[in-house]
């Protein structure tokens, strides 16, 4: 479960918060869709969950691990994946093999689990070792799921996932997160404009 609890956070130099008094209990298992204009914090409220961001007041939890003990971040991390908009801007390796691993060698994984993990996280997106440049917008968003995948996440944030895909890529995108959700039991918190990509939601939060 992640609870956030009267959580607000402010950039530096900006005199208003970003967010504000958030409270809000997200279950393991469900399907959370984020809206909100732009500039709503919606993007801040996945960096907080994720642990990227600490909560100026009030307290972020995650299956009971609290953000503000710099101790827990790792771990939290682990749990909690967090997917950006552009995935050349997390994209690392030359090859789509070396960039799942990539995740799972920095948690100090043997290689016979790791090539596990790969081939899992391959076959979840069906996707082949292919080079990462020679990559449509959506196979690219693909393998950062796949990348996120393979360090065996609880919850995955997907930040404007489809923004860059046309409409064809964004509701084959959607269809994928869904059969991961179903088949893995992965607790999925999307954020998006489209009300179309969040009809199928369990619960639907406006940011204003």
């Amino acid at each position: 479960m992640i609870r956030l609890s009267d959580v607000t956070y402010t950039y530096p130099q900006s005199k208003e918060p970003a967010v504000k008094k958030i409270s809000l209990t997200i279950r393991k298992k469900e399907f959370i869709a984020i809206m909100g204009r732009n500039g709503s914090g919606k993007s801040t409220l996945a960096r907080l969950i994720n642990g990227l961001l600490m909560p100026d007041l009030g307290e972020v939890t995650v299956d009971g691990l609290s953000s503000l003990k710099p101790e827990n971040l790792v771990e939290i991390r682990k749990r909690v994946g967090l997917l950006f908009p552009d995935p050349d801007s997390q994209l690392l390796s030359n090859l789509v093999e070396e960039e799942i691993a990539f995740g799972p060698e920095n948690l100090g994984l043997n290689p016979i689990e790791i090539g596990k993990r790969v081939d899992t996280a391959l076959k979840m997106v069906s996707m082949e070792d292919y080079a990462p440049y020679l990559l449509s917008g959506g196979q690219k968003q693909k393998l950062c799921i796949a990348s996120l995948l393979a360090m065996q996440p609880a919850y995955l944030v997907l930040d404007e996932p489809f923004s860059m895909l046309e409409p064809r890529g964004r509701k084959d995108l959607l269809s994928l997160l869904l059969t991961i959700r179903r088949d893995f039991n992965i607790t999925l918190i999307l954020i998006t404009h489209n009300l179309e990509d969040a009809i199928q939601a369990d619960q639907i939060i406006m940011m204003n």
